[in-house]
Protein backbone atom coordinates (compact mmCIF):
# COMPACT_ATOMS: atom_id res chain seq x y z
CA UNK A 1 0.00 0.00 0.00
CA UNK A 2 1.40 3.50 -0.84
CA UNK A 3 2.03 5.35 2.10
CA UNK A 4 3.33 8.76 0.85
CA UNK A 5 0.42 11.31 0.48
CA UNK A 6 2.71 14.53 -0.09
CA UNK A 7 6.28 14.44 -0.96
CA UNK A 8 6.08 18.26 -0.69
CA UNK A 9 4.69 21.07 1.44
CA UNK A 10 1.79 22.99 -0.56
CA UNK A 11 1.46 25.67 1.74
CA UNK A 12 3.57 29.11 1.13
CA UNK A 13 6.62 29.22 3.68
CA UNK A 14 7.24 32.97 3.15
CA UNK A 15 3.88 33.17 5.10
CA UNK A 16 4.92 31.19 7.91
CA UNK A 17 8.33 33.17 8.07
CA UNK A 18 6.52 36.69 8.05
CA UNK A 19 3.36 35.53 10.20
CA UNK A 20 5.35 33.30 12.76
CA UNK A 21 8.38 36.41 13.18
CA UNK A 22 10.55 32.94 14.60
CA UNK A 23 13.03 33.78 16.96
CA UNK A 24 16.18 32.03 19.18
CA UNK A 25 13.87 31.56 21.93
CA UNK A 26 10.91 29.88 20.16
CA UNK A 27 9.74 26.68 20.08
CA UNK A 28 7.70 25.87 17.23
CA UNK A 29 5.41 23.32 16.71
CA UNK A 30 4.71 21.93 12.63
CA UNK A 31 3.17 19.53 11.22
CA UNK A 32 5.17 17.35 8.90
CA UNK A 33 3.64 16.47 5.75
CA UNK A 34 6.43 16.43 3.54
CA UNK A 35 8.77 18.12 5.68
CA UNK A 36 9.95 21.43 3.68
CA UNK A 37 8.38 23.30 6.18
CA UNK A 38 9.96 21.94 9.09
CA UNK A 39 13.60 22.08 7.61
CA UNK A 40 12.64 25.66 6.70
CA UNK A 41 11.60 26.42 10.22
CA UNK A 42 15.44 25.15 11.44
CA UNK A 43 16.51 27.87 8.46
CA UNK A 44 15.06 30.71 10.61
CA UNK A 45 17.06 29.53 13.82
CA UNK A 46 14.38 28.54 16.41
CA UNK A 47 15.40 27.14 19.94
CA UNK A 48 13.64 23.94 18.47
CA UNK A 49 11.57 22.59 16.40
CA UNK A 50 9.06 19.64 16.91
CA UNK A 51 7.78 18.19 13.64
CA UNK A 52 5.01 15.75 14.16
CA UNK A 53 2.74 13.71 12.04
CA UNK A 54 0.61 10.97 13.13
CA UNK A 55 1.67 9.35 9.63
CA UNK A 56 5.19 7.79 10.53
CA UNK A 57 5.62 7.44 6.35
CA UNK A 58 5.50 11.19 5.63
CA UNK A 59 8.04 11.51 9.06
CA UNK A 60 10.33 8.68 6.83
CA UNK A 61 10.53 11.45 4.13
CA UNK A 62 11.50 14.66 6.36
CA UNK A 63 14.47 12.34 7.73
CA UNK A 64 15.78 11.20 4.62
CA UNK A 65 15.48 14.74 2.87
CA UNK A 66 17.23 15.98 6.72
CA UNK A 67 19.60 13.13 6.19
CA UNK A 68 20.40 14.34 2.86
CA UNK A 69 20.92 18.12 3.67
CA UNK A 70 23.31 17.24 6.28
CA UNK A 71 25.62 15.04 4.32
CA UNK A 72 25.58 15.42 0.50
CA UNK A 73 27.53 18.49 -1.06
CA UNK A 74 24.71 21.07 -2.57
CA UNK A 75 25.02 19.80 -6.41
CA UNK A 76 24.22 16.05 -5.17
CA UNK A 77 21.80 16.89 -2.97
CA UNK A 78 19.45 18.52 -5.80
CA UNK A 79 20.01 15.43 -7.90
CA UNK A 80 19.09 12.96 -5.19
CA UNK A 81 16.12 14.87 -4.18
CA UNK A 82 14.81 15.26 -8.06
CA UNK A 83 15.39 18.73 -8.76
CA UNK A 84 17.53 17.46 -11.65
CA UNK A 85 18.27 14.64 -13.53
CA UNK A 86 20.10 11.40 -12.36
CA UNK A 87 20.46 8.24 -13.27
CA UNK A 88 22.16 7.18 -9.80
CA UNK A 89 19.93 7.80 -7.19
CA UNK A 90 19.72 5.02 -5.32
CA UNK A 91 23.73 4.57 -5.23
CA UNK A 92 23.13 8.11 -3.64
CA UNK A 93 20.79 6.63 -0.84
CA UNK A 94 22.99 3.93 0.12
CA UNK A 95 25.80 6.72 1.32
CA UNK A 96 22.69 7.49 3.65
CA UNK A 97 20.92 4.59 4.63
CA UNK A 98 22.48 3.58 7.73
CA UNK A 99 21.98 7.38 9.08
CA UNK A 100 18.41 6.65 9.10
CA UNK A 101 16.51 5.26 12.12
CA UNK A 102 16.27 1.15 12.18
CA UNK A 103 11.99 1.87 11.13
CA UNK A 104 12.91 5.11 8.09
CA UNK A 105 15.84 2.43 6.88
CA UNK A 106 13.58 -0.61 6.50
CA UNK A 107 10.62 1.63 5.13
CA UNK A 108 13.32 2.93 2.34
CA UNK A 109 14.88 -0.11 2.15
CA UNK A 110 12.04 -1.09 0.02
CA UNK A 111 10.91 1.33 -2.01
CA UNK A 112 14.18 1.83 -4.21
CA UNK A 113 11.83 2.31 -7.32
CA UNK A 114 10.27 5.40 -5.10
CA UNK A 115 14.33 6.70 -4.72
CA UNK A 116 14.88 6.62 -8.42
CA UNK A 117 12.31 8.68 -9.19
CA UNK A 118 13.32 11.21 -7.05
CA UNK A 119 12.04 11.77 -3.69
CA UNK A 120 10.03 15.13 -4.32
CA UNK A 121 7.72 13.87 -7.01
CA UNK A 122 6.64 10.33 -4.82
CA UNK A 123 3.82 11.80 -3.11
CA UNK A 124 -0.19 10.68 -3.77
CA UNK A 125 -1.02 14.52 -4.64
CA UNK A 126 2.35 14.99 -6.63
CA UNK A 127 1.38 11.85 -8.75
CA UNK A 128 -1.65 13.61 -9.16
CA UNK A 129 -0.66 16.83 -10.60
CA UNK A 130 1.71 14.84 -12.97
CA UNK A 131 -0.77 13.26 -14.50
CA UNK A 132 -3.07 16.31 -15.12
CA UNK A 133 0.01 18.09 -16.34
CA UNK A 134 0.57 14.88 -19.02
CA UNK A 135 -3.55 14.29 -19.70
CA UNK A 136 -4.96 17.44 -19.43
CA UNK A 137 -2.92 20.39 -19.85
CA UNK A 138 -1.29 19.50 -23.19
CA UNK A 139 -5.22 19.53 -24.41
CA UNK A 140 -5.23 23.36 -23.67
CA UNK A 141 -1.78 24.85 -23.83
CA UNK A 142 1.55 23.82 -25.47
CA UNK A 143 4.85 23.83 -24.41
CA UNK A 144 5.43 27.14 -25.76
CA UNK A 145 2.22 28.37 -24.54
CA UNK A 146 2.99 27.42 -20.66
CA UNK A 147 6.63 29.02 -21.14
CA UNK A 148 4.71 31.95 -22.13
CA UNK A 149 2.42 31.86 -19.26
CA UNK A 150 5.17 31.49 -16.34
CA UNK A 151 6.73 34.70 -17.73
CA UNK A 152 3.78 36.97 -17.86
CA UNK A 153 3.65 39.88 -15.61
CA UNK A 154 0.67 39.86 -13.10
CA UNK A 155 -1.40 42.31 -15.56
CA UNK A 156 -0.66 40.23 -18.60
CA UNK A 157 -2.32 36.68 -16.62
CA UNK A 158 -5.86 37.61 -16.70
CA UNK A 159 -6.15 38.63 -20.83
CA UNK A 160 -3.58 35.26 -21.24
CA UNK A 161 -5.96 33.40 -19.63
CA UNK A 162 -9.25 34.14 -21.44
CA UNK A 163 -7.75 34.09 -24.67
CA UNK A 164 -6.16 30.46 -24.27
CA UNK A 165 -7.21 28.66 -21.08
CA UNK A 166 -10.98 29.48 -20.37
CA UNK A 167 -12.71 26.92 -22.90
CA UNK A 168 -16.08 24.52 -22.79
CA UNK A 169 -12.98 21.79 -23.05
CA UNK A 170 -11.17 23.60 -20.62
CA UNK A 171 -14.02 23.35 -17.96
CA UNK A 172 -15.40 20.45 -18.73
CA UNK A 173 -11.67 18.30 -18.14
CA UNK A 174 -10.78 20.16 -15.24
CA UNK A 175 -14.02 19.78 -13.60
CA UNK A 176 -13.90 15.63 -14.31
CA UNK A 177 -10.62 15.87 -12.93
CA UNK A 178 -10.66 17.81 -10.32
CA UNK A 179 -14.44 15.76 -8.86
CA UNK A 180 -14.47 14.77 -5.32
CA UNK A 181 -14.69 11.29 -6.80
CA UNK A 182 -11.65 11.19 -8.96
CA UNK A 183 -9.35 13.01 -6.28
CA UNK A 184 -10.40 10.31 -3.75
CA UNK A 185 -9.10 7.70 -5.69
CA UNK A 186 -5.89 9.40 -7.19
CA UNK A 187 -5.33 12.45 -5.68
CA UNK A 188 -5.81 12.22 -1.72
CA UNK A 189 -7.35 10.17 1.03
CA UNK A 190 -10.45 9.54 1.25
CA UNK A 191 -10.54 10.92 4.82
CA UNK A 192 -9.30 14.77 3.40
CA UNK A 193 -13.24 14.68 2.78
CA UNK A 194 -15.25 13.28 4.86
CA UNK A 195 -16.32 16.67 6.87
CA UNK A 196 -16.62 18.37 3.33
CA UNK A 197 -19.47 19.86 2.48
CA UNK A 198 -18.62 21.92 -0.68
CA UNK A 199 -18.99 21.34 -4.58
CA UNK A 200 -15.50 20.35 -4.92
CA UNK A 201 -14.73 20.51 -8.13
CA UNK A 202 -16.50 23.89 -8.82
CA UNK A 203 -14.54 24.94 -5.64
CA UNK A 204 -11.19 24.24 -7.08
CA UNK A 205 -12.04 25.37 -10.81
CA UNK A 206 -12.83 28.75 -9.00
CA UNK A 207 -9.93 28.73 -6.87
CA UNK A 208 -7.53 27.85 -10.08
CA UNK A 209 -9.06 30.57 -12.23
CA UNK A 210 -8.37 32.99 -9.48
CA UNK A 211 -4.93 31.51 -9.60
CA UNK A 212 -4.39 31.92 -12.93
CA UNK A 213 -5.69 35.32 -13.10
CA UNK A 214 -4.68 37.22 -9.78
CA UNK A 215 -1.72 35.24 -8.21
CA UNK A 216 1.46 35.79 -9.57
CA UNK A 217 2.91 33.26 -11.54
CA UNK A 218 6.41 34.50 -12.66
CA UNK A 219 9.07 33.47 -9.95
CA UNK A 220 6.30 31.34 -8.52
CA UNK A 221 8.10 28.11 -7.86
CA UNK A 222 4.73 25.95 -7.14
CA UNK A 223 3.30 27.46 -10.37
CA UNK A 224 6.48 26.14 -12.13
CA UNK A 225 6.32 22.78 -10.91
CA UNK A 226 2.37 22.35 -11.34
CA UNK A 227 2.66 23.63 -14.76
CA UNK A 228 5.72 21.77 -15.82
CA UNK A 229 7.00 18.54 -13.06
CA UNK A 230 10.34 20.90 -12.75
CA UNK A 231 11.84 23.54 -10.19
CA UNK A 232 14.08 26.41 -12.04
CA UNK A 233 17.73 26.31 -10.60
CA UNK A 234 17.23 29.90 -10.10
CA UNK A 235 13.79 29.82 -7.82
CA UNK A 236 14.16 26.98 -5.70
CA UNK A 237 11.99 26.11 -2.94
CA UNK A 238 12.66 27.93 0.45
CA UNK A 239 13.98 25.13 1.96
CA UNK A 240 16.51 24.08 -0.49
CA UNK A 241 17.97 27.65 -1.08
CA UNK A 242 21.63 27.49 -1.20
CA UNK A 243 21.57 30.01 1.92
CA UNK A 244 18.92 28.13 3.76
CA UNK A 245 20.83 25.09 3.58
CA UNK A 246 23.72 25.84 5.28
CA UNK A 247 21.27 27.54 8.08
CA UNK A 248 19.65 23.82 8.31
CA UNK A 249 22.75 21.97 8.59
CA UNK A 250 23.90 24.53 11.40
CA UNK A 251 20.47 24.04 13.22
CA UNK A 252 19.48 20.19 12.02
CA UNK A 253 19.95 19.37 15.76
CA UNK A 254 17.26 21.45 16.84
CA UNK A 255 14.04 19.30 15.68
CA UNK A 256 12.64 16.48 16.96
CA UNK A 257 10.74 14.18 14.94
CA UNK A 258 7.09 12.50 16.20
CA UNK A 259 5.18 10.22 14.92
CA UNK A 260 1.97 11.01 16.80
CA UNK A 261 -1.42 13.14 16.96
CA UNK A 262 -0.98 16.81 18.69
CA UNK A 263 -3.03 16.04 21.86
CA UNK A 264 -0.17 13.48 22.87
CA UNK A 265 1.74 17.10 23.21
CA UNK A 266 2.78 17.78 26.36
CA UNK A 267 5.84 20.68 25.67
CA UNK A 268 5.15 24.44 25.99
CA UNK A 269 4.91 26.19 22.06
CA UNK A 270 5.49 29.50 20.69
CA UNK A 271 4.32 29.11 17.71
CA UNK A 272 2.54 26.37 15.88
CA UNK A 273 2.24 25.95 11.99
CA UNK A 274 -0.65 23.33 11.40
CA UNK A 275 -0.68 23.23 7.64
CA UNK A 276 -4.68 22.68 6.87
CA UNK A 277 -4.84 20.11 9.63
CA UNK A 278 -8.53 20.71 10.79
CA UNK A 279 -9.51 18.96 7.30
CA UNK A 280 -9.47 15.54 8.99
CA UNK A 281 -11.53 16.08 12.18
CA UNK A 282 -14.84 16.57 13.39
CA UNK A 283 -15.62 20.28 14.87
CA UNK A 284 -15.66 18.16 18.27
CA UNK A 285 -12.39 16.76 17.36
CA UNK A 286 -10.56 19.85 16.71
CA UNK A 287 -12.08 21.52 19.66
CA UNK A 288 -10.33 18.51 21.75
CA UNK A 289 -6.49 18.85 19.55
CA UNK A 290 -7.31 23.25 20.64
CA UNK A 291 -7.94 22.27 24.26
CA UNK A 292 -4.41 20.64 24.04
CA UNK A 293 -2.88 23.10 21.84
CA UNK A 294 -4.62 26.17 25.09
CA UNK A 295 -2.76 23.98 27.77
CA UNK A 296 0.56 23.83 25.89
CA UNK A 297 0.58 27.18 24.52
CA UNK A 298 2.80 29.95 26.00
CA UNK A 299 1.11 33.41 26.41
CA UNK A 300 1.17 35.93 23.32
CA UNK A 301 1.60 32.38 21.03
CA UNK A 302 0.53 32.24 17.55
CA UNK A 303 -1.50 29.53 15.31
CA UNK A 304 -0.92 29.63 11.93
CA UNK A 305 -3.36 27.10 9.53
CA UNK A 306 -4.34 27.00 5.81
CA UNK A 307 -8.77 26.49 5.47
CA UNK A 308 -9.13 24.12 2.56
CA UNK A 309 -12.76 22.31 2.42
CA UNK A 310 -14.11 22.37 5.82
CA UNK A 311 -15.49 25.31 7.56
CA UNK A 312 -12.95 26.14 11.00
CA UNK A 313 -15.91 28.89 12.55
CA UNK A 314 -17.38 26.60 14.74
CA UNK A 315 -14.13 25.54 15.98
CA UNK A 316 -13.01 26.68 20.56
CA UNK A 317 -10.41 28.22 19.93
CA UNK A 318 -10.05 28.76 23.64
CA UNK A 319 -7.92 31.75 24.38
CA UNK A 320 -6.34 32.53 21.02
CA UNK A 321 -8.04 35.16 19.38
CA UNK A 322 -8.67 35.43 15.59
CA UNK A 323 -6.67 38.41 13.99
CA UNK A 324 -8.72 38.82 10.69
CA UNK A 325 -6.67 42.02 9.03
CA UNK A 326 -3.47 39.76 9.53
CA UNK A 327 -5.73 36.32 7.82
CA UNK A 328 -6.78 37.94 5.07
CA UNK A 329 -3.76 39.92 4.37
CA UNK A 330 -1.93 36.79 4.37
CA UNK A 331 -4.25 35.13 1.97
CA UNK A 332 -4.00 37.39 -0.50
CA UNK A 333 -0.08 37.22 -0.71
CA UNK A 334 -0.36 33.29 -0.74
CA UNK A 335 1.53 32.19 -3.67
CA UNK A 336 -1.03 29.48 -3.57
CA UNK A 337 -4.64 29.11 -4.86
CA UNK A 338 -5.62 25.70 -3.36
CA UNK A 339 -6.70 26.88 -0.45
CA UNK A 340 -9.81 29.02 0.47
CA UNK A 341 -7.73 31.08 3.04
CA UNK A 342 -4.98 31.41 5.82
CA UNK A 343 -6.18 31.75 9.72
CA UNK A 344 -3.93 33.78 11.80
CA UNK A 345 -4.83 33.33 15.81
CA UNK A 346 -3.10 34.93 18.59
CA UNK A 347 -2.58 34.55 22.49
CA UNK A 348 -3.00 37.66 24.27
CA UNK A 349 -0.02 38.38 26.71
CA UNK A 350 -2.62 38.38 29.73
Amino acid sequence: MYKINYSQCWEDPLIIKEVLNISKKDVVLSISSGGDNSLFLLSLHPKEVISIDNNPFQNYLLELKLIAINLLPYNILLEFLGITQSKKRTKIYETLKDHLNPNAKKFWDKKTKLIRKGIIHIGKFERYLNLFRKIIVPLVLSKKQINELLNLSLDQQEKFYFEKIESRIWRTLFKIFFSERLMKILGREKRFFKYNKKNVQEEYYKRTKRGLTQVPIKNNYFMRYILTGEYALENLPEYLKKENIKRIKNNGHRIKIITSGIEKINTKIDKFNLSDIFELYSTEESNQILEVINQNAKKGSKILFWENLVETKDINFGRFRYNKKISKELSEKDRLFFYKGISCFIRPQD
